[in-house]
């Protein structure tokens, strides 16, 4: 399982490196043949919605932008539970 967090990344620079990023992923010769599942914590999935592949699963953390109290939360306490 390979696990990716973009959860604080919506703009720019950075959305180019972790569509790019998450399209070498899905093109790895481990995820092409399904022994990887690959899961993607995003802000939106909007940003992402030209990538798909059977093996991805998106999960989307709308709130994480609001405070940064949230982005607290989620880098260390609900990330800690979903591992």
């Amino acid at each position: 399982m390979i696990v990716l967090s973009a959860i604080n990344i919506y703009t720019h620079g950075p959305l180019v490196v972790a569509r790019k990023a998450l399209s070498g992923i899905l093109e790895s010769p481990t995820v092409r043949k399904g022994n990887e599942r690959v899961i993607f914590f995003c802000h939106s999935r909007a940003l992402y919605s030209d990538i798909s592949h059977p093996a991805l699963e998106y999960v989307e953390i709308p709130r994480s932008r609001r405070h940064w109290l949230n982005r607290l939360f989620y880098e260390y306490v609900w990330f800690w539970f979903w591992s």
